[in-house]
């Protein structure tokens, strides 16, 4: 396995914990109802839901078929930490 290989398993596997934490912010933005703010909240989780979804099959194939290297991973990898910790914070907030 070489680093490449590791920093777009790394690359996936972000991904799938962020397509957990998108389904578990809209479970708790389900339970806000209907309200403007609710529907609001619900949109905004379900394009989440469908980013994480595409980021899924994107990082896939651009690391099986395409095989790009790490100048690609290491940036995409950056930016999926950053936005699993931004969506982090949107689910502490659902929380509350």
């Amino acid at each position: 396995m070489t680093v490449n290989d590791l920093l777009w398993m790394i690359n996936i596997i972000l991904v799938v914990i962020q397509t957990i934490l998108v389904a578990f912010i809209l479970r708790e933005y389900l339970d806000a109802g209907f309200t403007p703010i609710g529907k609001l909240l619900i949109s905004a989780a379900f394009l989440f839901l469908v980013q994480s979804m595409i980021l899924l099959s994107s990082y896939y194939y651009w690391w099986v078929m395409r095989n790009t290297d790490y100048h690609v991973a290491f940036p995409l990898l950056i930016s999926t930490l950053l936005s699993l910790i931004g969506l982090f914070m949107l689910y502490r907030i659902s929380r509350l």
